[in-house]
C-alpha cells in the first residue's frame, strides 16, 4: 500500500472519530433531565413526562413493608437535575425508561441498595452490575433497612427451597411455628404473604413464578435469603 492510500485512510479515519462521534459512542447513553414527582422507591417522572424505572434495583410494592421509606428517600430528587445513564437495555415492559440515576457524584441506585431501602435486581450484565452487588452485601452485613435481622424463635430454623415453581417450606424446629404475617419474595415482583401455622416439617407453596434467590420475612424482620 503506498503512502498516498495510507494517508488518505488515516485522514477518513480521523473524519469519523472527530465528526461522526455517534458512530463510536451515542450521545442518547447519557442525559439529563429534571425529576418531577417520586412515583414509588424505585420509579421516578421527569419533567418531559417520562417515567424512569432505575435499573438494578426492586422496591417494595405499595402496602407493603419498607415501600414509604424507599419511596421517601428519594424525595428530594423532586425538582433536581440528574443525569440518567442506560447501558445495554433501555426499557421495560410497561414502556418505562430504564436508566442509572447519578446526582452530582452521587449513585442513587447504589445509594438505594446500599441502605437496606431495596434489593438489587439485575436484568442484565453490565458495567454496574458488580458494584450494585457489593452494596447489597453491605446493606445485609450491616442488617440495615429490609435486612433487619429478626428475633423471633422459628426464624432461624425455617428454610425456603424453589423447586420450578412451588417453594418448599422446611421447618427445622422441635415446635409448630406461626408463619402468619411472615412474607416470601423473589427478587423481582412475586410476593406471597404467609397466614397458617406450620405443623410437622414441609409445606408446599405451588404458583410461585420467581427464579433465583428467594427472601424470607418475618413479622419482627430479615430472617434469611434461599
Amino acid at each position: 500500500m503506498n503512502t498516498f492510500i495510507r494517508g488518505g485512510i488515516f485522514i477518513f479515519f480521523v473524519f469519523l472519530v472527530v465528526f461522526v462521534p455517534n458512530l463510536f459512542y451515542s450521545s442518547d447513553k447519557i442525559k439529563s433531565s429534571r425529576v418531577i414527582r417520586i412515583i414509588d422507591g424505585d420509579t421516578v417522572e421527569l419533567a418531559n413526562g417520562v417515567h424512569v424505572r432505575l435499573l438494578g434495583v426492586n422496591a417494595p410494592e405499595k402496602g407493603k413493608e419498607g415501600y414509604d421509606e424507599a419511596k421517601d428517600y428519594l424525595r428530594f430528587l423532586e425538582g433536581k437535575e440528574v443525569m440518567l445513564e442506560w447501558t445495554k437495555e433501555e426499557k421495560d415492559k410497561y414502556f418505562r425508561d430504564l436508566r442509572y440515576v447519578f446526582y452530582g457524584k452521587r449513585f442513587i441506585n447504589r445509594e438505594l441498595i446500599m441502605n437496606g431501602l431495596v434489593n438489587e435486581y439485575i436484568f442484565k450484565e453490565d458495567k454496574y452490575s458488580d458494584e450494585l452487588r457489593g452494596a447489597e452485601n453491605f446493606a445485609m452485613k450491616k442488617d440495615l433497612g429490609l435486612w433487619k435481622r429478626s428475633s423471633e424463635i422459628c426464624s432461624d430454623c425455617i428454610f425456603l427451597r424453589l423447586e420450578r415453581d412451588s417453594v418448599k417450606i422446611e421447618n427445622n424446629c422441635a415446635v409448630d411455628c406461626d408463619l402468619s404475617g411472615w412474607m416470601i419474595r423473589g427478587r423481582g415482583r412475586e410476593a406471597i404473604d404467609l397466614d397458617f401455622f406450620l405443623e410437622g416439617k414441609h409445606y408446599e407453596l405451588e404458583s410461585f413464578n420467581e427464579t433465583g434467590d428467594l427472601f424470607l420475612w418475618g413479622r419482627e424482620g430479615f430472617v434469611g435469603m434461599f
